[in-house]
């Protein structure tokens, strides 16, 4: 399962507690971590009603709020979270955000033209490349003092509520290998990415 992928690189780079946000089928995963062997303390977050992807950060314990790792439940990915801690730390950063580069192909002539209308020129077929969020974050306290309480929130808002409030982010590029399996084809490509030979 991913939930285990997940676990086992955060248990394999030392973290020794874990609380997982659950909601939707919340009793199947709290059986599946009751069955595992587990080599970090496993906590629940039970939110009563979906808070969206960063509201259940709202609801850490005190202790769990100076430091957090946070990585969401569909990515597949091969980073060195090591690295992304160690990035943090000596950028002296309030949130370090994991990017990804995406790549997006046209497969057409793109038609520029100028604020009139007029032709410019064309570009076949481009590819367009940016960084997008890769679903891991590395929060320090000041960033998770700016949750807000009793609502659910997402993590581009948080981030923007963090920025205006002068809070250092900074981003982190995953070079490893990195996918997202939130849509049944990507599912499918990490499937086969993994697939015993």
């Amino acid at each position: 399962p991913i939930l285990d992928r997940v676990l086992e690189q955060l248990e394999d780079v030392g973290v020794e507690d874990i609380h997982i946000a659950v909601h939707f089928l919340g009793e199947k995963i709290e059986r599946f971590i009751g069955e595992r062997t587990n080599r970090a303390q496993i906590h629940f977050i039970r939110e009563s009603e979906p808070l969206g992807t960063a509201g259940a950060l709202g609801l850490l314990p005190p202790a769990a709020q100076d430091e957090v790792l946070l990585v969401n439940g569909d990515v597949v990915t091969r980073v060195d979270y090591r690295a992304l801690r160690d990035f943090h730390a000596s950028s002296d950063l309030d949130a370090t955000i994991g990017v990804s580069r995406y790549d997006l192909h046209i497969p057409f002539g793109v038609v520029r033209h100028d604020e009139k209308g007029l032709f410019e020129n064309i570009v076949e077929k481009p590819t367009f490349s940016q960084f997008i969020a890769a679903g891991m974050y590395y929060l320090s306290a000041p960033f998770l003092a700016q949750i807000p309480q009793g609502r659910a929130i997402d993590m581009p808002e948080l981030l923007d509520i963090a920025h205006r409030a002068g809070l250092r982010v900074g981003v982190f590029p995953v070079h490893e290998y990195w996918i997202d399996v939130g849509q049944p084809d990507d599912l499918e490509l990490a499937e086969l990415d993994h697939a015993e030979p």
